[in-house]
């Protein structure tokens, strides 16, 4: 019989039971440093834990202390960044939704905290959190443009938010924006260079961002994505119709007419296009 077989369980059983112990110490340890807070003793370390070479409580102090440090920069500076500093490496945390502290930010409006977190964050630990998705597939600049913030959504892409990622329904955000009929956060948005790239994407409806755009009745976002030379003949990929049949079923004239009129106009404007007009 192979040795390895009969040592393998043996070994994985005294690492379970090491990994008891050790976490049942380190418990142990956090009570005395509880108790030892509590009671004000003037206990060392070396009183407070007996383990020989444990250095679990030395580094629970040492963060009990930068805490403490950080509450009193506070007081002093009145500065929640100074509270929020030291906490920047659990930024990364997602709760039972996925949602990380810049998605609960955003959903709940707080465009300053926000700015705070990537501010705190820049670096680094800023781009392990800026891009992560929720359980909807959404990440804080999906929400920001749905939820019509376009200073957020701005300050996002500033610090290094991928405009390209896509929701569990591929949406992009230039979809989401025109869903939202939001005018000044696409703007912003085709702003960024990359979006040159997926300005005619379909969504996993067969649908572009100016389809979206009709059926959203946002002529300040069609007439931008006009302006971005974005696909106005583009068949949606279900039964092939374009943004101009989805405005005459709507009876739309005026969306209708843009389409029709704006964009011969752009075409003449281009020497290339305006022969085959």
């Amino acid at each position: 019989m192979n040795s390895n077989t009969v040592l393998q369980p043996q070994c994985e059983g005294v690492k379970e039971e090491t990994d008891a112990l050790c976490s049942q110490h380190k418990q142990k340890c956090l009570e005395a440093l509880v108790t030892e807070g509590d009671v004000q003793t003037e206990l060392t370390l070396e009183e407070i834990c007996k383990v020989s070479g444990c250095h679990f409580l030395e580094k629970a102090m040492q963060v009990a202390k930068h805490h403490a440090d950080s509450l009193f920069d506070y007081a002093v500076t009145g500065d929640v960044r100074m509270l929020l500093a030291v906490q920047r490496h659990l930024a990364a945390a997602q709760d039972e939704n996925g949602d990380n502290v810049l998605h609960l930010s955003i959903i709940h409006l707080h465009a300053a905290l926000v700015k705070m977190f990537l501010e705190i964050t820049s670096g680094v630990i800023c781009e392990e959190i800026i891009n992560v998705r929720n359980d909807l597939y959404q990440t804080p600049l999906h929400l920001a443009v749905i939820t019509c913030q376009s200073d957020v959504v701005e300050v996002i892409l500033k610090a290094g938010g991928d405009p390209l990622m896509l929701d569990r329904n591929g949406n992009s955000v230039l979809h989401l924006a025109c869903e939202e009929g939001d005018a000044t956060t696409l703007s912003i948005l085709l702003k960024h260079p990359k979006l040159t790239e997926i300005i005619n994407l379909p969504n996993n409806d067969g649908l572009s961002a100016v389809h979206t755009a009709v059926i959203a009745n946002s002529m300040g976002c069609l007439r931008q994505l006009i302006l971005m030379r974005a696909d106005v003949d583009a068949q949606e990929r279900k039964s092939g119709r374009t943004p101009l049949h989805f405005a005459v079923e709507q009876d739309n004239i005026s969306l209708a007419g843009c389409i029709i009129l704006e964009v011969r106009i752009w075409r003449c404007l281009l020497p290339k296009s305006c022969d085959n007009t």
